[in-house]
């Protein structure tokens, strides 16, 4: 893309998004590093009250007629759905 590109988006790889998903999985935490604390953890994934399948910056499987997450996702499961490059 040269640096241009139609839309905003999150750019990473493999390796990094694996430490961030870590970090979600250890409540802001990675090695002994603190990233937020559980108050943020809390933000990022309690419902927001307009629409509870959104949390504070992701999306949560709240609500199983949208098949974001599957058929078969814990209803704790949570993600970023993204369009290209998100």
């Amino acid at each position: 893309m040269n640096g241009l590109s139609g839309h905003a988006g999150l750019f990473s790889n493999l390796n990094d998004m694996a430490v961030l998903t870590q970090i979600m999985l250890n409540n802001g935490s990675y090695g002994n590093i603190k990233f937020w604390s559980q108050n943020v953890q809390t933000l990022f994934l309690t419902p927001y009250a307009l629409d509870p399948t959104f949390g504070l910056g992701w999306r949560l499987n709240r609500n199983k007629s949208l098949l974001w997450f599957g058929l078969h996702a814990s209803d704790e499961a949570y993600g970023h759905t993204g369009w290209t490059g998100a």
